[in-house]
This record gives C-alpha cells, sequence and structure tokens, in this order.
C-alpha cells in the first residue's frame, strides 16, 4: 500500500480494486451501488502526490463492476487537519461537516470508496454528507483497515 500510495505506483490500483471488489461481493449483491462516490483527496494531498488513491481505485472498480463513478458528487466544504496524528476523538470532531454531498445523490445507492480506513472517522462523515443530500443508501468500502 505504501507503494501505491506514497510512492505513486498506480499500477497497484488494478488488482487492489478487483480484490475489493471480490471481497465486498456480498454486501454489493445485497444492494449494488448506483454509482461509485471516492472520498476526495484533500488540497494538500493532491499537490503532495499528484493523484487521489481513493479516485484511482473507484475508477478500476467501475471498470471491473460496469457501475459509474461520480468523482464530484462529494466534496470539501473545509480544510481539515492531517488525519494521521489524530486520536478517534480528534478526528470526530475535526472531520464533523468537513464534506457536503452533491444533490444529484438523491434517491440513489451510493458506494464510497476509500483507500484506508483508521478509525472510520472520514468514512462516517461521507455517509452523513451523502445521506443528508438526500442518498437513498450507502456501502463503503475501503481497501485496507488500519490496525
Amino acid at each position: 500500500m505504501v507503494d501505491f500510495k506514497q510512492r505513486g505506483q498506480l499500477p497497484i490500483a488494478r488488482p487492489l480494486a478487483h480484490l475489493m471488489l471480490k471481497s465486498a461481493q456480498a454486501a454489493i449483491g445485497a444492494q449494488r451501488p448506483d454509482v461509485w462516490v471516492p472520498v476526495p483527496a484533500s488540497v494538500q494531498r493532491l499537490r503532495r502526490h499528484g493523484f487521489s488513491p481513493p479516485q484511482q481505485l473507484a475508477w478500476h472498480m467501475s471498470r471491473f463492476s460496469g457501475i459509474a463513478v461520480r468523482t464530484q458528487w462529494l466534496t470539501w466544504v473545509r480544510t481539515t487537519p492531517q488525519q494521521k496524528t489524530l486520536s478517534r476523538a480528534e478526528r470526530q470532531t475535526a472531520l464533523a461537516h468537513a464534506l457536503q454531498a452533491s444533490p444529484a445523490v438523491a434517491g440513489k445507492w451510493i458506494g464510497v470508496v476509500d483507500d484506508v480506513m483508521t478509525t472510520g472517522s472520514t468514512l462516517s462523515e461521507a455517509a452523513r454528507a451523502l445521506l443528508a443530500a438526500g442518498a437513498r443508501g450507502v456501502t463503503v468500502i475501503a481497501a485496507m483497515r488500519a490496525p
């Protein structure tokens, strides 16, 4: 994962996305998402690394599943501190109402794609924003879970 996220080894995204879909088969079978929405990368991350890992994963997941990707349906409405050094409580506070979803999500089941889930705070905030904008439901899929 370090090669993918930190070193920009983008070819790793394809097999990783395939594994993500395979491991999430039961959840997707129970409720197939209408679209994949990647957790948006921060401006700082894009400046530092030049790409968004969740977006790369979502594009490959789209190719494998036939489900469209909508990269603009979830956006940051304010800057948040880097999450790495924050506790669970600090992450939840820092991320509260930091994401906004497009009205286009209304009535749709959204598959949220992220690369790494640590505390779940970012994915919870994404789900909150999507549901607040009228999404019918949310399924979250992350490539890795931090211990």
